[in-house]
């Protein structure tokens, strides 16, 4: 005899075949071939890890779906765990989009390395939060590598500052400056971008910025992350070459690869 099936199970059904095919975009978009949308900004990514994670989903939430169809009862428990999988995907997602996992200044440095053509032998190692870069330092320090830490002129970065001081650098170490200021007029790292550049390479608009690009990617709530990678993308691509960039955004990327010189 043919097992009855509640509305509710099959309501559960099509919400998970729904769910299937989101992991199916999602599957997609890490593998670059559909891009993440945030506001007005796209963005192509690829995270192979991503990709059999999502895809993985799709596996589930297809089988889920027939099971439920077909009223099993395994299908209830593990619609259950299935779900609480998703909620940690979607979680993991939502830190990596936080402010404290913050990785963008290392997506404009290693763009102005490569629009000036250097050849240094440098790493740009990003600090996911300003809070966590003792700990960062210390890892550092511990495996005797030889480093410094760039700092901009902003609140966080100054208590920052004072922290490594006491902490971390209180010896000197062959007479160089591990810590690195950067002007007053640079509170982050867009404003090493002219206005003018700032509006044409990253944000690829022609809104008034009354502002410092830094204090306007505050002020809109603009997602640091995907439109810094874009740009990083771009000159990585060609698409942004260093005749493209105006004279004060020139002399601001000197300015950077001299410090990164200094470091040798």
């Amino acid at each position: 005899m043919a097992k009855k099936r509640h509305i509710g199970v099959t309501f559960l059904a099509v919400m998970a075949g729904v769910a299937a095919v989101l992991a199916a975009v999602h599957a997609l978009q890490s593998l670059g071939i559909f891009p993440f949308v945030i506001g007005p900004f796209q963005v192509h990514a690829f995270s192979f890890w991503s990709f059999l994670m999502w895809a993985l989903m799709v596996w589930v939430y297809v089988w889920l779906v027939q099971m439920l169809m077909k009223v099993d009862k395994q299908a209830w428990l593990f619609l259950a765990v299935i779900t609480v999988f998703n909620l940690i995907l979607d979680f993991t997602v939502m830190l990596g989009a936080g402010d404290w996992s913050d990785v963008s200044v290392s997506f404009i440095l290693n763009a102005i390395i490569l629009i000036m053509g250097y050849k240094g032998k440098i790493s740009i190692i990003p600090s996911t939060n300003v809070s966590s870069m003792p700990l960062l330092s210390n890892i550092l320090m511990g495996w005797g590598l030889e480093f410094a830490v760039l700092l901009f002129q902003n609140e966080k970065e100054t208590k920052v500052e004072d922290i490594l001081k006491e902490t971390i650098f209180k010896t000197d170490y062959q007479g160089r400056d591990l810590i690195i200021r950067m002007p007053e007029s640079f509170l982050n790292s867009e404003d090493l971008l002219s206005t003018l550049d700032f509006k044409n390479h990253i944000l690829k608009s022609r809104e008034g910025i009354t502002v410092a690009n830094s204090e306007y990617v505050v002020e809109k709530e603009m997602p640091r992350n995907f439109i810094f990678s874009r740009f990083l993308s771009d000159v990585k691509a060609g698409v942004i070459k260093v005749s493209d960039f105006d004279e004060e955004s020139l002399d601001n990327f000197k300015s950077i690869i001299d410090l990164l010189k200094g470091l040798k």
